[in-house]
């Protein structure tokens, strides 16, 4: 298949998931800095003031990091590292394993789609209860909502995938030859002396 030729349908998902990689990679960066300055911060305020900043535990344990792990779970997919047992994968011919990964993401949406469903309602609930982190006064309920966003993101990636995946020829998914470069070399195995 020639590289520079566009893939089938591949040219919105890949503009949708440029917005979306740029977006999540600086909401990351964002909380990740911010969780460690707030947390430097409290270290040193407790070690040279014995102060420590309220509620310290609760801001990086309900906030700060769900919306990390969130953010983690969309980059994971438009990485495609989520985990994969590729076992059954290499019996099939090109022309199964074409359906075999179609399959495999049509099923993910569908578990996606009743994850985002449940996690609504609780986001719902916990925005109508207005849910606190722990005993503080710290609201914790908007971050109830980042579980549903994320995976709702996550699952119309995974559509757009399966949907170019189905479009595309069978020869996509032949093994790639062992000199072509689309492999990474075996590791080098050192000899116990």
């Amino acid at each position: 298949m020639n590289e520079s030729a566009p893939r089938a349908g591949g040219s919105v998902l890949d503009g949708v998931t440029s917005v979306v990689r740029r977006v999540t990679s600086v909401f990351g960066g964002v909380v990740v800095v911010a969780m460690m300055i707030y947390i430097v911060v409290n270290a040193l305020s407790r070690t040279f003031f014995n102060y420590s900043l309220p509620a310290s535990l609760e801001i990086v344990q309900y906030l700060l990091m769900p919306g990390l792990v969130s953010v983690g779970f969309v980059a994971a997919t438009l990485a495609d590292r989520h985990v994969t047992a590729d076992m059954l994968y290499a019996w099939f011919p090109p022309a199964g394993r074409k359906w075999v990964v179609v399959g495999a993401l049509v099923l993910s949406v569908l578990t996606l789609a009743v994850l985002v469903w449940f996690s609504w309602e609780h986001a719902v609930y916990a925005l109508q209860r207005r849910f606190k982190a722990g005993y503080t006064d710290v609201p914790s309920w908007p971050l109830y909502f980042f579980v549903p966003i994320t995976l709702g993101l996550s699952a119309l990636l995974m559509a757009g995938k399966a949907v170019i995946g189905a479009m595309r020829p069978a020869e996509c998914y032949a093994e790639p030859s062992e000199h072509d470069g689309s492999e990474p070399e075996a590791p080098i195995r050192r000899e116990i002396a």
